[in-house]
């Protein structure tokens, strides 16, 4: 049992400058850094990280997620996103378009605007001859007067 302990010390001894990253082999596969709380490990070959400190009296290494991945899966999801709201946009744009079309048209080829300002015109119109028939009525019956 004893031996056992000394030889994992050993072992231990051994490997934690390698873990420190002190002297790194250009031409290893991993890069080991020392961070807060354990090391980074990185597979120079692929690139991917892991995250490695003891626990429980053993290493254990965890998958660092990639940022870059991460990144592309949230811009593929926006980039759907996008597309969903402009289908979403040109379908009602067509709506809304369909929608004026029926309402332009009344029958006699006018549309609505102009059928509204003419009805506009033909109601001020309206307005204007019963005032001016009121005023000559007002100056018939004061000519009246001034005859007599």
């Amino acid at each position: 049992m004893r031996a056992l302990v000394l030889s994992l010390l050993a072992a231990s001894a051994l490997a934690l400058p390698a873990l420190a990253g002190t002297k790194a082999d250009d031409n290893a596969r991993y890069s080991v850094e020392a961070v807060e709380g354990g090391y980074l490990r990185t597979d120079r070959e692929t690139g991917i990280s892991s995250f490695c400190r003891p626990t429980s009296g053993a290493w254990s290494c965890t998958l660092v997620p990639d940022d870059l991945e991460a990144f592309e899966d949230e811009i593929s999801r926006l980039n759907r996103r996008i597309e969903t709201l402009e289908d979403t946009r040109n379908e009602m744009r067509k709506r809304i378009e369909l929608l004026e079309g029926e309402d332009r048209h009344d029958g006699d080829g006018d549309t609505s605007q102009q059928k509204s300002q003419q009805d506009g015109i033909d109601r001020a119109m309206g307005a204007l001859e019963r005032m001016t028939r009121g005023f000559l009525a007002f100056v018939a019956e004061i000519g009246g007067y001034f005859t007599k």
